[in-house]
């Protein structure tokens, strides 16, 4: 497990503030907001957590976030992480 952090913007301040409120509840720590006036989702939002970043699990989260954010007015951006290891992997889609 390592820290993945996880963006997402919203249409509404509420709808990013209830988000916020929720994803604290599963354990997300909300690292910092942001807003860009004049953008069809205009409020920003980073969270992190610790989690493996294994395929299985790291798509569950993605998945939850992204209804999370739909129920919100909000759009999920995806996330990213620092890679550990040093063995170099061929990924069959790169």
């Amino acid at each position: 497990p390592r820290e993945v952090v996880h963006y997402v913007y919203f249409a509404s301040l509420s709808g990013r503030e209830a988000f916020g409120k929720e994803v604290e509840a599963d354990g997300f720590a909300v690292q910092d907001m942001d807003a860009a006036p004049g953008e069809e989702y205009p409020y920003g939002l980073r969270i992190t957590r610790h989690d493996p970043v294994v395929m299985d699990h790291i798509h569950g989260v993605t998945g939850q976030l992204f209804a999370q954010a739909l129920m919100h007015e909000g759009v999920y951006d995806g996330w990213e992480c620092v890679v550990i290891g040093d063995k170099l992997i061929n990924l069959p889609w790169v």
